[in-house]
């Protein structure tokens, strides 16, 4: 299916509120994805660009207003148990992965790719350059993972079983187990107790 006929249905089917939407979009996406499990709920005005490098597992809600960006070598991949909360943006020019049971709260950003401002000579819309003065950057989550309101992802690795309180910027790695929060994002405490 060629890119505009692609535009035109994806235009069509986006705005469509209610589980027929839902179903609309799910029967759609689920041949345009890498892979597509089951049970997957699309909410309105939710934006997929580059579908092909999109896998996801079962029972994943996307909530409204929701932005997928994507490229031919870039990576999306979303575990089984996963809600991606209302007006997130996951940007995976690089590679996001993400385990199961995986939650963002309204207004997550997860960018894995940045402009290098060392190598930006003449802006940053790539007229004159290429694609080798961007960062690439792998955004690996774990199990178990829950982002609070408008936690912002540049880089590192979250380990199983972690919260990260909001307005949070994650720029390195997260151990398994913690409540991290800060600019830059650092364990403050344990999320589980041991009993």
């Amino acid at each position: 299916m060629n890119r505009l006929l692609r535009n035109i249905i994806e235009s069509c089917i986006r705005n469509i509120s209610g589980g027929l939407g839902r179903r609309i979009r799910y029967l759609y996406y689920r041949k345009q994805f890498n892979s597509c499990g089951h049970k997957i709920n699309i909410d309105e005005n939710v934006y997929f660009d580059y579908p092909q490098s999109i896998s996801l597992g079962n029972h994943i809600w996307i909530d409204r207003n929701c932005i997928f960006i994507s490229s031919r070598s870039g990576k999306i991949e979303i575990g089984d148990g996963s809600h991606i909360g209302i007006g997130s943006i996951l940007q995976g020019h690089g590679k996001i992965i993400v385990g199961n049971y995986f939650t963002t709260s309204a207004g997550c950003k997860l960018y894995s790719t940045s402009n290098d401002p060392h190598r930006c000579f003449s802006g940053t819309l790539h007229i004159n350059t290429s694609e080798n003065d961007l960062i690439k950057n792998e955004l690996l989550i774990g199990n178990n993972v829950w982002l609070g309101l408008n936690v912002i992802m540049v880089k590192g690795r979250i380990e199983d079983n972690v919260f990260v309180k909001s307005n949070s910027i994650i720029t390195g790695d997260i151990p398994q187990n913690s409540i991290a929060e800060g600019n830059p994002c650092r364990k403050t405490n344990e999320r589980y107790k041991n009993e």
